[in-house]
């Protein structure tokens, strides 16, 4: 039985376990007390008493979730954080007992009745805040005196609870009326169904069951059934009936004897198998078999046992399919010889040789015979290479071969014959002259008068013979060394023909330079004279390009440099032509060269104290005199606004007069007073800091002495301290309102904050900083005080 001791105790296991909950109490709603307290949040127990009805007791429970709202302004937007953080703990806690977890175990019998949430709002300042849970909880619960631990109970109590822990049977009228919780044994036909607890159920028919198949009503035994006989469903009886067909495949892979077998198992490897997978299939006789992968693309094995003892698995031939559809591999793995068996069993064996790369043999297109290169018959000539070739249509005229017919052995008569034998012949000074190699290629065209015209050994740098002979170089012809083309000009016959130098990719067009630089000479057309575009010298070391406009400009324009090498057409700008001398100066009108001058004044030149000056419209000092010295009143800045960087060259003396702060604007972050630019790092503007001691500014912070104590505070007036500033006393807008007019202001707990609030934690620093000057606009004096208490 699930007691009030084991809720406290099962309640307290949660909150230790929850992230959320940092404190655990319970009592009444009383003893929920700050002073008490230290850690929040806070989890509170209170049991407000329970219901009994017929078979259960109902525990009512109030489950408080609270929090201390920190010292913040926007006090709505925290309470609304802390219900939602206290709510979703609630919910933990209902999930948690729903599903049996922490707070009550699996196995134990219980049930949520009812559960609500109540939400709890501060209506002052640090007045818990958070949710409230209603709980009822129900367990079975029996008036039964016999189980009471007392004297004089017939029989007598006994350590066995007289309830069921908590099972998975429910008892539910059909109407839905009555639903029983938690039975632990429910009569059905012909026996019980009971719950054994921890989820085990066992349901006992009581006569035994069936003994047979022929005690089963849906079962049809023709004959004496066997062990391992197999039945199937027959949709026209109705019933399960023996099944030959099965019965015959199941036999045929239990089947023994000498050739291969096939099992119903893998785990016996000594057998034959079938193994076929979701992309694997595999018929296997120990090391022989087939095996297939299906993927994309597929491969097909066929491996054969080897050896004297057949303990070496060859994989003889690989099907592998390709990423081209409807094309696939048939490889023959090295090491397997094709034979093909003829009439007294006699092969003929195909094997490939040892190769270093890979072959391809083409079969012939039309059907025919293969033979060796021995069973092709030969001419005794074909056979001794004596034989000539001649090629029709090489010689002077049609028909001939060599230049001169002084040899003559045709492939054929006609275009039709090849080497026609007996019925080609050529005479003995034929013969003769193919022997004694007299016989010479001839070429029936230009070309071989050409060729004909060029000297022994001539080359391309050989001019005369060159141009002599009328040869052209080939299109592709290349350079294997310096062109020189002495007193001579590279030219064109073609008609207004260009010459073209191409470059290869990003290469250019050098033009070397011997003994002076490079330089291009553009000529006339009659070539007599010309204008020439030079580079500078090589003592220069330049090294630039010029790239020109991509229009040609319009008139009177000037191809000016960016000074990056990049040309463009520019404006001429004809400049001054003339300047004359306005007031004050001398030197006339200079329209070449010349001289201004200032002009003189009556001004004696001098030093002059506390001088009365007079200045003109153009700014000349036309009257000075030494004036009669002192401060207060006479000549010197009257407003200090006349000059916005204003330095002091020694002490400032006030005269008995004030410095005047006026309060700031309502805008955020305004400010004015007494400002330092030092210190490192990065700051957040309008927070309060305190300079570290390493010389940044950290926030300021009431938990510690070292953050809020004795340090030096300012606000931050920007991010970055040296350069926006830090104010050290003086007015300022913050960008909330901390407080109502007059109130003082203190360092808060909250990082960079300043409230009105005065810290009350233990060993929070409690100091002065200033004053609300507005109840709306977050105008407030600064001022930190040097005195400080830290509470105990």
């Amino acid at each position: 039985m699930i007691t009030f001791n084991n809720i406290v105790e099962r309640f307290k296991v949660f909150a230790d376990a929850h992230f959320f909950i940092k404190s655990f109490s319970f009592g009444s709603p009383d003893d929920v007390d700050l002073a008490k307290f230290t850690s929040f949040p806070l989890m509170h127990l209170v049991y407000t008493g329970a219901t009994y009805d017929p078979g259960t007791k109902t525990y009512n429970l109030e489950i408080y979730i609270l929090d201390v709202p920190a010292d913040k302004t926007k006090k709505v937007d925290r309470q609304k954080e802390v219900v939602s953080d206290a709510e979703q703990c609630a919910e933990d806690i209902i999930a948690d007992i729903k599903n049996g977890g922490n707070i009550f175990l699996f196995a134990q019998d219980y049930e949520v009745v009812n559960a609500t949430t109540t939400p709890l709002e501060e209506e002052t300042k640090n007045v818990l805040s958070g949710v409230l849970l209603d709980l009822s909880v129900s367990i079975p619960y029996e008036w039964d005196a016999c189980n009471a631990p007392i004297d004089g109970v017939s029989p007598e109590g006994g350590d066995e609870v007289a309830y069921a822990r908590r099972g998975i049977l429910r008892m539910l009228t059909v109407d839905a009326a009555t639903d029983v919780l938690s039975v632990r044994t429910i009569k059905v036909t012909n026996g019980t169904l009971t719950d054994n607890g921890d989820g085990v159920v066992t349901l006992d028919t009581g006569g035994g069951g069936a003994q047979s198949l022929d005690d089963l009503s849906d079962v049809d035994i023709v004959g004496t059934p066997s062990g391992g006989d197999v039945l199937s469903y027959n949709s026209g009886t109705t019933k399960f009936q023996l099944n030959g067909g099965l019965q015959e495949l199941l036999a045929n892979f239990k089947a023994s004897g000498t050739g291969a077998q096939m099992f119903d198992t893998l785990n016996d490897t000594t057998k034959g198998n079938i193994d076929l997978q979701a992309t694997t299939a595999a018929m296997k006789v120990n090391l022989t078999g087939i095996s297939i992968t299906e993927s994309s693309p597929g491969v097909v094995e066929l491996t054969v046992a080897t050896d004297s003892d057949g303990s070496a698995e060859f994989t003889a031939i690989r099907i592998e399919g390709t990423t081209t559809e409807d094309v696939a591999e048939t490889i023959i793995k090295n090491g397997n010889t094709f034979k093909f068996e003829g009439a007294g069993a006699r092969k003929i064996w195909l094997r490939v040789p040892s190769i270093s790369s890979d072959i391809t043999v083409l079969l012939p297109a039309t059907a025919g015979t293969l033979a060796l290169t021995s069973d092709i018959s030969q001419d005794s000539a074909v056979q001794a290479n004596t034989a000539k070739t001649s090629f029709p249509g090489f010689g002077t005229s049609a028909g001939t071969a060599l230049e001169g017919d002084t040899a003559l052995l045709q492939l054929g008569t006609t275009s039709t014959t090849a080497l026609a034998g007996d019925t080609t012949t050529i005479t003995t000074d034929q013969a003769n002259a193919i022997t004694a190699n007299t016989a010479k290629n001839s070429y029936p065209s230009a070309d071989a008068t050409k060729l004909a015209g060029i000297e022994t050994g001539a080359d391309v740098t050989d001019a005369t013979n060159v141009a002599s002979a009328g040869a052209l170089m080939a299109s592709s012809a290349q350079l294997t060394g310096n062109l020189d083309t002495q007193a001579n000009t590279i030219t064109t016959t073609t008609t207004n023909g260009d010459i073209k130098l191409l470059p290869n990719g990003t290469g250019l067009v050098d033009i070397q330079g011997a003994t002076n630089p490079g330089a291009i000479r553009l000529k006339c057309e009659d070539g007599s004279h010309g204008v020439t575009i030079q580079s500078p010298a090589h003592s220069a070391g330049a090294d630039y390009t010029l790239t020109l406009p991509t229009t040609d400009g319009n008139a009177n324009q000037l191809l000016k440099t960016d000074g990056n090498g990049a040309l463009d057409w520019v404006d001429d700008d004809a400049g001054v032509t003339s300047i004359t001398a306005g007031v004050g100066l001398d030197g006339g009108t200079i329209t070449s060269t010349g001289t201004i001058d200032l002009a003189n004044t009556a001004v004696t030149a001098g030093s002059y104290t506390s001088a009365d000056i007079t200045v003109d419209a153009q700014g000349r000092i036309t009257a000075a005199s030494n004036g009669t010295g002192g401060g207060g009143g006479g000549g010197g800045i009257s407003h200090i606004v006349e000059d916005t960087t204003p330095q002091l060259g020694g002490d400032l003396d006030t005269n008995s007069k004030n410095i005047l702060f006026a309060k700031t604007s309502a805008t955020d972050y305004s400010s004015n007073g007494d400002i330092v630019k030092i210190g490192t790092g990065s700051t957040t503007q309008g927070a309060l800091h305190y300079l570290d001691s390493g010389g940044g500014w950290t926030l300021a912070d009431a938990d510690a002495t070292g953050t809020a104590g004795g340090v030096l505070l300012a606000l931050a007036l920007g991010t970055d301290p040296d350069v926006d500033g830090m104010l050290l006393r003086g007015m300022f807008t913050l960008d909330h309102d901390p407080g109502t007019i007059g109130d003082e202001l203190y360092v808060s707990t909250t990082a960079g904050d300043i409230t009105s609030t005065a810290p009350s934690g233990t060993g929070d620093i409690v100091r002065v900083v200033g004053y609300c000057l507005d109840s709306a606009n977050g105008q407030i004096w600064f001022n930190p005080s040097n005195d400080f208490i830290e509470l105990a």
